[in-house]
């Protein structure tokens, strides 16, 4: 996808405004592929009105199809096997589950509650921790230099975590298992609002969320592959979906 006419095509879009802001948790992994720098480029001669530019932005980031409804269903599943481990429904919906639970926040604020006050090795780390199979294929000093990584970034992992980050990819993934046609159109938009609750009570706005998103994606990548640039854009440009509509909310009435 690298021009507009490849987003501007109809495609599977939620009619929800909840769900089109829940599909704008996974916007980074279209923002990668250069859509706003797209957008600007066919229309910044064009004189938009507001609402036709949310128009644009609805079609260019909430399709549940990601605007790829002509993909192979095989290939995206042989993908989903290889980069998620994922080789059936039921470990697709398992997968999903611990994403929106933010399994890899809960491993994190239990390895700051372990090496706070104390050095602790990954000896005894296995002994101690519920979470000690994500280490497996960690050797001590790996394990020791991810540790000191979530020690010099407590403040900023404290302040906003890095639940953004299983959330983001549980939008993806989702997106993903739908091209693939592990699952259908209504069953995706259910699992999607399954984040619509923790995602407005956890995150004031997308500004947030970004900073979440990078502090989980910059310790499990590693900084070299950050999405920085594009998590920037997507806060700073004025026609960012992230600026142009407002960060998720429940109405309490």
């Amino acid at each position: 996808m690298s021009n507009f006419d490849q987003f501007s095509r109809a495609s599977t879009i939620p009619e929800n405004e909840n769900l089109q802001k829940i599909m704008l948790a996974g916007a980074m992994y279209v923002e990668e592929n250069f859509i706003l720098e797209a957008i600007h480029d066919e229309l910044a001669e064009e004189n938009l009105s507001q609402d036709e530019l949310k128009e644009i932005l609805i079609e260019a980031f909430c399709s549940l199809d990601m605007n790829a409804g002509d993909a192979d269903p095989y290939e995206v599943k042989e993908m989903i096997a290889e980069a998620w481990d994922i080789n059936s429904k039921n470990e697709l919906i398992n997968r999903l589950e611990s994403l929106q639970m933010g399994l890899h926040q809960n491993v994190i604020d239990e390895l700051i509650d372990l090496t706070t006050n104390q050095k602790i090795d990954l000896n005894e780390y296995r002994k101690v921790s519920r979470y000690s199979d994500f280490f497996k294929e960690f050797d001590p000093p790996s394990f020791e230099s991810f540790t000191n990584t979530v020690q010099l970034g407590h403040s900023s992992i404290k302040t906003s975590g890095i639940i953004a980050w299983d959330w983001a990819r549980y939008v993806h993934l989702l997106r993903l298992s739908f091209l693939a046609k592990m699952i259908e159109e209504k069953e995706a938009y259910l699992l999607l609002k399954k984040l619509e609750k923790p995602m407005s009570e956890r995150f004031k706005s997308w500004a947030d969320f970004g900073q979440s998103f990078m502090n989980g994606r910059n310790l499990w990548a590693g900084e070299e592959n950050s999405f920085g640039d594009v998590i920037e854009s997507l806060t700073t440009d004025d026609w960012s979906p992230w600026k142009v509509f407002d960060y998720i909310k429940i109405s309490r009435t």
